[in-house]
């Protein structure tokens, strides 16, 4: 086995450099590189866990990658070796289905390093799944989605922790900010997953609902945003006080990612070997990322946020838009900041009393008009629609 090949399976060594040769995408494992054809044994990785599609019925569930091209999550595997495969089965995805099974507090309770390295496995699995697809899934001329190369330039840390496991690697600084929210369960199944990973150079986060347990993620970040974010008044509630609706948690993912797209995040890390009297040697991580304003316009940085909301949440309500004409262009000035989560009129939280993503009653709640019909579970009726 060549000393390259030798160097991608060990994260104490020295990892991703530029001008360092890749395997091509279905060739190696996705995290530790070691060549199928040298005898590693090749299986799939699911990037959505195989327990959560099974857990939630997802199966015939699809979402759209950024090409426009729709995968199922069931679809959304990587090439694995056996070993790695089977390592973080153990490690982390057992422990991580356990507690979700048993609900918000079990996950809110896992070991810190356990959740950030299966975060950071969906995240690097998705975002590694991209790799070989082009930019136009009908023009196979088209430019790559996202060069390998780039992947590891940013996000080789990711691939290393995952790599040295819970057991063996120690956080000197937060690698990432990790927020958990509790959130309602829909009746249905399907209803009680949602995920989304931004595509946004520069912007490493991930947001993902499953059961009763929302979590958001944003790495390279030195835990910047759960200090800056985590401090806001209403994100406060919104961890402390409120079940949250599925809607509102669209909200918040918008939210945050329009924050974080302000800025870049610059830096670097380190590994420092730790050898132990008994046992293999353990890694410490020291990260030193900084954050700088990344360019974008503030109108920029608006639409995504109220943009992206609104279209979610659009999908939602019906045909209909929950705001006059008048009010959707203070909305897309800026000067009308509408929110789910904040009843603005009464300066309140906004508590879901049923989790149907189509109940009126959330909108109703926060002063919002909606045409939806009368909910099947709660029976809420919705505010008419005003007379323009």
């Amino acid at each position: 086995m060549s000393q390259q090949s030798e160097s991608w399976r060990d994260p104490l060594r020295n990892g991703y450099s530029a001008g360092d040769p890749l395997p091509e995408y279905g060739t190696a494992c996705f995290l530790c590189h070691r060549w199928f054809a040298d005898g590693a044994e090749r299986t799939e990785e699911d990037v959505v866990p195989r327990w959560l599609t099974r857990r939630l019925q997802l199966g015939n569930r699809s979402a759209a990658l950024p090409n426009g091209q729709r995968l199922g999550y069931g679809q959304r595997t990587v090439p694995c070796c056996f070993d790695c495969n089977q390592r973080m089965s153990r490690e982390v995805e057992r422990p991580v289905s356990e507690a979700f099974a048993a609900g918000f507090a079990a996950v809110e309770s896992l070991t810190p390093v356990v959740l950030l390295l299966w975060l950071s496995k969906i995240y690097y699995g998705t975002r590694f799944r991209e790799t070989p697809l082009r930019t136009s899934a009908s023009d196979p001329t088209s430019d790559a989605m996202l060069a390998h190369e780039d992947l590891l330039a940013r996000n080789d840390y990711l691939r290393r922790c995952i790599l040295l496991g819970p057991n063996l690697l120690t956080l000197a600084a937060p690698a990432a900010s990790i927020l958990i929210f509790q959130a309602g369960k829909p009746r249905a199944l399907q209803d009680q997953f949602d995920l989304f990973v931004s595509t946004i150079p520069g912007v490493d986060m991930i947001a993902l609902r499953a059961m009763d347990t929302f979590v958001i993620a944003i790495f390279s970040d030195n835990g910047y945003w759960a200090r800056h974010l985590g401090d806001i008044k209403i994100v406060q509630h919104a961890a402390q006080d409120l079940v949250l609706h599925p809607v509102q948690c669209v909200e918040l993912m918008t939210w945050f990612h329009a924050e974080v797209a302000a800025y870049a995040s610059e830096g670097g890390f380190d590994f420092i070997t730790i050898t132990q009297s008994e046992g293999p040697p353990r890694a410490i991580l020291w990260t030193n990322f900084e954050l700088v304003p990344s360019g974008a316009e503030p109108d920029q940085l608006r639409y995504l946020r109220y943009g992206s909301f609104m279209r979610r949440v659009g999908q939602v309500i019906g045909q209909n838009p929950p705001f006059s004409e008048e009010e959707s262009a203070q909305v897309a000035a800026g000067i009308l900041r509408p929110s789910l989560l904040l009843n603005v009129e009464r300066d309140e939280p906004v508590q879901a009393h049923c989790f149907e993503p189509r109940c009126p009653g959330i909108f109703d709640l926060a002063g919002w008009r909606s045409d939806l019909p009368t909910c099947d579970a709660c029976r809420a009726s919705p505010s008419p629609l005003a007379v323009e």
